[in-house]
């Protein structure tokens, strides 16, 4: 462990590893929000992406896509996720008239799940983690802006009531 207090005077009891742990924790801590954060968002993003979608035009509950932070489950859990949000905004899509030539955030997801399994290669474990870092981005803005087009387009149906005309007084 690194020494990062000053040694104590002499008669006083002070642990003088006590910087040291302050540090340490603050790393671990910063490195969780940092981590924790988006991946919140993100699944919110997927959340509500499913809500905007009518109740007879989804394949999975909004609720479901919170299943993914369960540790392990998440591993088979998470394409059953990205194949049933981008089924259900397709199925949206299509009972709307909207244009549902996208592939609403399949192959982006995809991609993002499959990535970090070519990170196992030698020397090339960083490309692979970037790449990943790329298509989880960029699939978070496809399902948000597939998402967004619900709110503004078609007929409107939305679940979290976004009316920008309601009187709230």
């Amino acid at each position: 462990m690194f020494l990062l207090a000053q040694a104590p005077a002499a008669g006083n009891n002070a642990n003088p590893d006590a910087g040291a742990y302050v540090l340490l924790f603050s790393f671990v801590g910063g490195i969780i929000a940092v981590v924790l954060i988006p991946v919140l968002l993100y699944h919110l993003t997927l959340s509500k992406a499913l809500a905007r979608c009518r109740p007879e035009n989804q394949t999975m509950t909004p609720g479901m896509v919170w299943l993914n932070l369960i540790p392990l489950f998440n591993i088979v859990w998470y394409v059953v996720v990205i194949s049933r949000v981008a089924e259900s905004l397709r199925n949206e899509y299509r009972s709307r008239g909207m244009d549902d030539r996208g592939d609403f955030g399949w192959n982006t997801g995809l991609a993002y799940y499959l990535l970090p399994i070519g990170g196992i290669i030698p020397c090339l474990g960083p490309i692979f983690a970037v790449a990943a870092l790329v298509c989880f981005i960029w699939h978070w803005v496809d399902i948000a802006s597939y998402s967004r087009a619900l709110v503004v387009g078609g007929d409107r149906w939305d679940t979290f009531d976004y009316d920008a005309d309601r009187d709230w007084d």
